[in-house]
């Protein structure tokens, strides 16, 4: 039994590999009526149904070869990715849906008063500010040690050596 069920999913994968997947599904449902209980057959089954992108219906079979294996990892992730295309096109379905049911109005621009028409980003306008302050203070820096020897308010020599000679 076990030889037939083996070359009837051969047979089915053959068939899946020409591309006729309508045909290899007929067959792998023939395996499974002759043994229910092959995960091999439930899992080509599921396979089918994938690249038909009939996801629940894929879902189901990998569910069913995965609980006749549970040590089989493979399906396990055949399982998983399953459930991930499904979840994937449930979230699609809703978010149309979604845009159907509330149909996007483009908001009007409202004119305000006072505003000036070529507004800089505050960002851009905080950078500005900052780098002008930067500015000023390394001028003034520099204007105060190319100034500070020639000016008579400031004293050149220390308090301490004032009404000193030599």
């Amino acid at each position: 039994m076990d030889e037939e069920i083996g070359a009837l999913l051969s047979r089915a994968n053959l068939t899946r590999v020409r591309g006729n997947l309508v045909e290899a599904q007929a067959i792998c449902q023939s395996a499974l009526e002759l043994c229910p209980t092959s995960a091999d057959a439930h899992s080509l089954l599921g396979d089918l149904f994938a690249a038909q992108e009939k996801h629940d219906e894929a879902l189901h079979c990998y569910s069913v070869a995965a609980e006749l294996k549970p040590l089989n990892a493979a399906l396990a992730e055949k399982r998983d990715k399953a459930i991930q295309a499904r979840h994937l096109r449930l979230l699609t379905n809703q978010q149309q849906a979604q845009k159907l049911a509330v149909p996007e109005v483009a908001p009007t621009a409202v004119p305000r008063k006072n505003a000036p028409r070529h507004s800089l980003p505050r960002w851009l306008m905080v950078t500005l500010i900052a780098i002008g302050g930067l500015v000023v203070l390394f001028l003034g820096v520099w204007l105060g040690t190319r100034l500070a020897p020639g000016n008579d308010l400031v004293p050149t020599k220390l308090p301490a050596t004032v009404g000193r000679k030599g």
